[in-house]
């Protein structure tokens, strides 16, 4: 199940974000993990700008 970031209120949103910008920095501690450290930062990035864009349209 997908859940779309129109979908969640900004706190939830927001905290969604830093974890994942969390799990992002300590997976690029270890070498194996820098592949899906990029993909969740590119994710991360991803949401703040469908979030940024849904404010805008409100």
């Amino acid at each position: 199940m997908t859940i779309k970031v129109s979908q969640l209120n900004p706190i939830d949103l927001l905290s969604l974000i830093a974890h994942v910008l969390e799990s992002a920095q300590r997976l690029s501690a270890i070498e194996s993990g820098s592949q899906l450290a990029y993909e969740l930062f590119d994710f991360a990035q991803q949401a703040a700008q469908e979030a940024s864009n849904l404010e805008n349209i409100n």
